[in-house]
């Protein structure tokens, strides 16, 4: 893992495994609520009819995505993970 800036608008994480060209760097949150962004996204039906899913068929949705403020793709496994994260600091 490299200190590299998340390139989503609002996010200030700087531990970035993922690079998407022409686009920038994205942090495993941002990725976990760009899954969820595409998947709810009106053309998740047409995604779904290719045979092989390439980056140039999202693209469109993933430029859109980082126009998104952070926590407006989070679903409930991210609640999930934000509520095992604060349960995690009461083990002893």
């Amino acid at each position: 893992m490299s200190v590299l800036a998340c390139h989503r608008k609002g996010c200030q994480n700087v531990m970035c495994d993922y690079y998407f060209p022409d686009i920038g760097y994205l942090c495993d949150l941002c990725v976990d609520e760009l899954i969820d962004f595409i998947l709810s996204s009106p053309s998740a039906s047409t995604l779904m009819t290719y045979d092989t899913l390439t980056f140039d068929n999202i693209k469109d949705e993933v430029l859109d995505f980082m126009q998104t403020s952070i926590g407006e793709g989070r679903s409930h496994d991210y609640l999930k993970y934000m509520v095992s994260q604060l349960i995690s600091n009461y083990k002893y």
